[in-house]
């Protein structure tokens, strides 16, 4: 493999990891989200969830 081909093939791994992590992140983001919603609709429902 070339320096060149190498190089590419790291900053390849380097943004898909970086998409998988905001992917993570805005999934936990949603997730939080809905739960807080969830516990302001239904607090006696939702009290074991915290």
């Amino acid at each position: 493999i070339s320096k060149a081909s190498e190089m590419s093939l790291i900053n390849l791994t380097l943004d898909f990891d970086e998409q998988l992590l905001l992917l993570i992140i805005y999934y936990f983001y949603c997730r939080q989200r809905v739960l807080i919603r969830a516990k302001n609709l239904y607090p006696q429902q939702m009290a074991w969830f915290s």
